[in-house]
């Protein structure tokens, strides 16, 4: 009988000491340190492509389960018997707090082996996702960096919103601003872009494992440009201008990390899709104003900020599973 132990969790690729916690939403990865847990036997390496036959070969055997709180894990991969990683579910729990993690040895039926199981009182934590502007996102970032590129090309006056009714006494629609030519950007849209999309998931190999990660979801970034001004003529040289900044910057690019230059640099196509026309009419205001459509393309959506290991700066962190090259089964 091997009775499994328990030492410790962490997220995924952290450093001991590193709180275990994860969103509510769950997904999230961990690894789980300990003793006794059951190997799954390796099985023999099988063709590369199904047999027109017919026969199906059947998957590894699950030998371990693990269970957060009353929920039991979305995946459970058997790396070496003192060492798990694991994909954790949704919180079981109304809100956030604290769970007991249950870990036990299955036999080959999948059934619980009696005696074979440990638990750990409040071993990981179920946090929501804090909205606040200590911890950016990366799609934050990328809409700051639009803003400052546009600010540092254009126009001083470059402002992000969506409010536009700002005279309720003639119901005339306009976007406030400190002062003109101003651009205001609205939106986004965010469509899903299947040509960028990955079509399979992304591999890595480190020794003789190949990690495979769940691929993103892709999506488009679309605004609305609007460029404001009380002159007719300044606003007319605003199109070009606008029209010149699309034709001058192909792409937008901004760091994987923004504490870490040696991260390198991400970048997406960056596009006008949609022609540039003056909207003026006649209101109290004076203002004349022109809208156009512009599209930063192929944004992967990756995780949520501020939580540990799942941003753009490590995008080949979360598993799906790992396969061992030499067996063919799990590692």
């Amino acid at each position: 009988m091997a009775v499994p132990t328990f030492v410790r969790i962490l997220p995924a690729g952290t450093a001991v000491g590193t709180p275990a916690e994860g969103p509510t939403a769950g997904r999230a990865l961990v690894e789980i340190y300990g003793g006794g847990f059951r190997v799954p036997p390796p099985v023999p390496p099988g063709p590369s492509a199904p047999p027109r036959n017919g026969v199906v070969y059947a998957p590894t055997p699950q030998t371990v389960a693990v269970r957060f709180g009353t929920a039991a894990a979305l995946r459970v991969d058997v790396i070496r018997s003192n060492f798990l990683r694991v994909l954790t579910p949704i919180c079981p729990l109304a809100g956030e707090g604290a769970v007991t993690v249950t870990i036990e040895n299955l036999d080959d039926a999948g059934d619980p082996i009696p005696g074979e199981s440990v638990t750990a009182p409040d071993a990981y934590t179920f946090r929501r996702v804090k909205l606040d502007a200590t911890a950016e996102s990366d799609f934050t970032r990328l809409v700051r960096s639009l803003i400052q590129e546009m600010k540092r090309q254009l126009l001083p006056e470059v402002v992000w919103t969506q409010h536009t009714d700002y005279d309720p006494e003639t119901s005339t629609a306009f976007v406030e601003v400190a002062k003109t030519p101003a651009f205001v950007l609205a939106g986004p849209r965010t469509p899903e872009n299947r040509f960028y999309s990955l079509n399979e998931n992304p591999e890595a190999r480190v020794g003789d494992v190949v990690e495979i990660r769940r691929k993103p979801r892709t999506i488009d970034l679309v605004f609305q440009l609007i460029g404001i001004s009380d002159h007719p003529i300044e606003c007319l040289n605003m199109i070009p201008l606008a029209i010149e900044f699309m034709n001058r910057n192909p792409y937008l690019e901004m760091p994987r990390d923004p504490d870490d230059s040696s991260k390198g640099t991400a970048r997406w196509e960056f596009a006008q899709t949609d022609e540039f026309e003056i909207r003026s009419r006649p209101n109290t205001s004076n203002v004349h104003f022109f809208t156009g459509e512009v599209t930063i393309r192929g944004f992967d959506v990756e995780g949520f900020a501020g939580v540990p290991r799942d941003d753009l700066s490590d995008l080949a962190t979360e598993l799906a599973t790992e396969v061992d090259l030499d067996t063919g089964g799990l590692a």
